[in-house]
């Protein structure tokens, strides 16, 4: 008992803290979890230094906090993007017009002049339509607009304005509302003792002249000075019918807030309803939870009292990965739930290798005691491999990514953490109690695939050739024939929209029929728009996807509903994404880049760990597992996203643990009395003996990611059907690509051994 002391000590502790965490605070979850809006800017910083623009960009973040915070908004989440000079603002729970609104708050530079109008101004315009007539220099032409309160125009005047601002907003003190004598608001503003002084001098200049009030760029107002302005304040009114209430309000936060250093421009925008978000949710919850309930149930059928040893491991791990996410304040989203699925299929994973290897030490008539020992010792390094290489990935994915993938990555790294944790640590210890007090006396298993006896090498060239095909036939798939149509608005840009249903509407009414595609199409043309895909997702969360490489798609979402008011569409889009286009490649870049770095860092560490065949022997078998699972996605008619990267990212993670563990398995047969046989039929050994332990794995990973396709909803059905054509691939590749390649590329001494 006191050798299992500090085990029992550590578990009782980590998790304790874990479930203090839970009950403590709650999990962040993402916009696309809970609801509310997204926004990236591109801050300019053209022609500046490094420093200058570190400077620039901290300054924007400063000065748009201030005005969201003046605005009351809740839980705001404001951060630059390291790397790409743009910022980041997440906002939960905006309507549409409050999001337009808080749009426009953001993006105003807020640049504040007084400008003189010229003393001969309309002459000036009197003369503007000769065709000799030339603007006096050191003048700019504008125009004051006023409107009336439904936005038409109703007056303008152009005025010829100095270029040179007599004063700036630099010396502004305060801005407020207050309300005229008839009740209407304005913006009052107060300068500071420097600007107060300046403001008299220049009123006191141009007594009897206008003077033009332009903010960023356009002219507010021009009042004729009556009389030198002594006292620093002046005001700002609508024109015409004046400001709104709500109008004066946020130009009062614009201005106190201070201008913008430069200028900023939206390159992307997402928005999520609450409604979607919770049936995100608890479509999640159910399929996540049925999966696990299989995935328990079967490791009980299986593994019989080791089954209930890794379901307390298995439900300990995602105690202690939820504990963890709230105490660093991670906030969870779609990619950030594919790394729990990958965790949760890697768990299981090391716990079906270690109790395959406890049979077979059985199997040598070992004792129960130096069978759980041996099976444990010799499974350690081939459990430390599998999870280093993942660990590996999602480092370099965390370090060269941002956003959902980046998400994903920090899920992942402290799900492999606490799964070997879980693994080596906790079911050893109940394993280890129950043993020395006897009441573990013998260990019983299942056996499916006992020895099978495959001879995969000897049909090498057919798995070449197959592997080759659907490589081609992928790369075909995805670049050529539907080139146009493969990625998504995340990589394109442009916009897509998710119309939902008013209750009782749509797919809850009798006799309900979905507008055809071809119906959509044509309004789509009418409306103006070229190659606009449209989708269809079901229940628990019914919605209509608009995907278009055009922005405006509200529009035709306007069309449709007045076209076909029997569809029973809500007005109010559940879900908005809008992508600039240098903003699609940006993200193209990155993925592709993170990519790469993570295919770099493994070849490195399996070289180290193994030879450098056999990191070329995994990099072909990822390789082929990312092209061919993109091929298929795209060939069933979807649009790659960044949810769906993720999903791929979690298949080379996948791929990768399962290669990793039968090459473990060819090095220690290898460095044994097994090495005097035949390289090839070594490593045909070496497959069947992991052959048991990679097909349940796949499995039970298998049916969580079935549940979710089946039961999940729409919003993560591409995601969860990426995973699940990957699971299938990856395990393919596995056992008939990256063995073979490295037996193709064995060293030319054993040429005679193949």
């Amino acid at each position: 008992m006191k050798e299992h002391l500090w085990k029992i000590v550590v578990t009782l502790l980590v998790t304790g803290l874990s479930i203090t965490f839970l009950f403590m605070d709650e999990l962040r979850l993402g916009l696309d979890l809970r609801g509310g809006s997204s926004f990236e800017l591109q801050v300019d910083t053209e022609g500046m230094t490094t420093q200058e623009r570190t400077d620039v960009v901290n300054r924007a973040v400063e000065i748009i906090r201030n005005r969201i915070d003046a605005q009351g908004l809740t839980e705001p989440e404001i951060y630059p993007i390291q790397g790409v000079d743009r910022i980041e603002i997440k906002v939960p729970g905006l309507s549409k017009e409050e999001k337009e609104r808080f749009k426009d708050l953001i993006g105003q530079a807020a640049f504040l002049e007084f400008k003189v109008v010229h003393s001969d101004n309309d002459r000036l315009v009197t003369e503007i339509n000769n065709p000799e007539f030339i603007t006096p220099p050191g003048y700019e032409q504008k125009a004051l607009v006023e409107r009336d309160e439904n936005g038409k125009e109703v007056r303008r005047e152009t005025l010829f304005l100095r270029r040179k601002a007599a004063m700036t907003g630099a010396t502004l003190e305060a801005a407020f509302v207050s309300y005229d004598n008839i009740g209407r608001p304005y913006v009052a503003l107060r300068f500071d003792k420097e600007g107060a002084t300046l403001f008299e001098e220049v009123t006191g200049a141009h007594k009897g002249e206008r003077l033009a009030i332009v903010l960023d760029g356009v002219v507010r107002s021009a009042p004729t000075i009556r009389d030198r302005i002594a006292g620093g304040s002046a005001q700002i009114d609508g024109g015409g019918v004046g400001f709104t209430l709500e109008e004066a309000n946020e130009l009062a936060i614009v201005l106190q807030s201070g201008s913008l250093p430069t200028e900023v421009e939206i390159v992307q925008e997402r928005s999520v309803e609450p409604t979607l978000g919770k049936a995100s949710i608890q479509s999640g919850i159910f399929a996540g939870l049925l999966g696990m309930a299989f995935v328990i149930v079967f490791m009980w059928v299986y593994y019989r009292f080791a089954g209930i040893v890794a379901t307390i491991a298995l439900l300990l791990n995602m105690v202690i990965l939820m504990g963890i996410l709230v105490l660093i304040g991670a906030t969870l989203t779609l990619p950030g739930i594919a790394g729990i699925v990958l965790t949760i299929g890697m768990a299981v994973d090391a716990n079906v290798l270690i109790f395959e290897r406890i049979r077979e030490e059985l199997e040598e008539h070992k004792s129960l005691h130096a069978a759980i020992q041996a099976g444990y010792d010799k499974v350690f390094s081939t459990i430390l491999d599998a999870n280093v290489t993942t660990l590996l990935t999602a480092a370099i994915l965390y370090w060269k990514s941002t956003g959902p993938v980046r998400g994903f990555a920090l899920t992942l790294s402290v799900g492999i953490a606490v799964s070997m944790f879980t693994a080596l640590t906790v079911t050893r210890l109940i394993f280890d109690l129950m043993e020395s007090s006897g009441k573990l006396k013998r260990l019983t298993m299942m056996s499916f695939f006992h020895n099978p006896g495959l001879k995969v090498l000897e049909r090498r060239r057919i798995a070449y050739g197959l592997t080759a095909v659907l490589i081609i036939a992928s790369l075909v798939e995805v670049f050529f024939i539907e080139r146009k149509d493969a990625l998504g608005v995340d990589f394109t840009g442009g916009e897509s929209l998710k119309i939902g249903y008013v209750e009782g509407s749509g797919p809850d009414q009798d006799g309900w029929q979905p507008i055809s595609e071809d119906v959509l199409s044509q309004l789509a043309s009418e409306a103006g728009f070229q190659g606009v895909r449209f989708a269809y997702h079901g229940e628990p969360d019914a919605y209509l996807e608009i995907r278009a490489q055009q922005s405006g798609l509200e529009a035709l979402k306007d069309l449709i509903i007045e076209r076909h008011p029997d569809a029973g569409f809500d007005p109010v889009p559940v879900a908005v994404d809008s992508v600039g286009g240098l903003a699609g490649k940006e993200l193209s870049f990155q993925a592709l880049k993170a990519l790469l770095w993570a295919f770099l860092g493994i070849v490195l560490y399996i070289s180290i760990r193994f030879e450098f065949r056999f990191a070329i022997g995994a990099m072909v078998a990822l390789v082929h597992d990312v092209i061919v699972t993109m091929g298929i996605y795209v060939l069933s008619g979807r649009q790659i996203s960044l949810p769906v990267i993720a999903a791929l990212l979690t298949i080379v993670g996948y791929s990768l643990n399962d290669t990793i563990v039968i090459f473990d398995r060819i090095r220690e047969n290898l460095d044994s009395v097994l090495r005097k046989m035949k390289l090839i039929d070594l490593m045909n050994l070496s497959i069947n003996q992991t052959l048991s332990r990679t097909l349940l794995t796949s499995l039970t990973t298998l049916f969580v990611v079935l549940c979710l396709v089946l039961f999940g909803g729409g919003v993560i059905n591409d995601f969860a059907f990426t995973l699940l054509v990957g699971i299938v691939i990856g395990t393919y590749s596995s056992i008939f690509v990256a063995s073979p390649v490295v037996f193709a590329l064995r060293p030319e001494s054993k040429d005679r051994e193949g």
